[in-house]
């Protein structure tokens, strides 16, 4: 693989938001998560924080992220999109 792929695997009850949320291939794999029953509960861009995005919130970090972090952090899951060539 040219990219460095790595596969997580998230059960239904574990909670992921997305780095990137707003951007095109972040909204792309979300819906798409979200669609196979991910538990995607929001995302993460400092310039669009405050905001609502394809139905969820768009917070400024992650650890402004109240939903996801504040009961459990070692169980949940925040996923970057970009692709880094290996």
């Amino acid at each position: 693989c040219r990219y460095r792929c790595r596969i997580v695997i998230v059960s239904g009850c574990d909670k992921v938001i997305v780095h990137g949320l707003t951007g095109k291939q972040a909204t792309f794999w979300s819906a798409l998560m979200r669609q196979y029953g991910t538990n995607v509960v929001g995302g993460v861009n400092p310039n669009k924080a405050g905001t609502i995005h394809d139905g969820m919130p768009v917070f400024a970090s992650a650890a402004d992220e109240p939903v996801c972090m504040a009961h459990s952090p070692a169980m949940n899951f925040a996923l970057g999109s970009s692709l880094r060539p290996a």
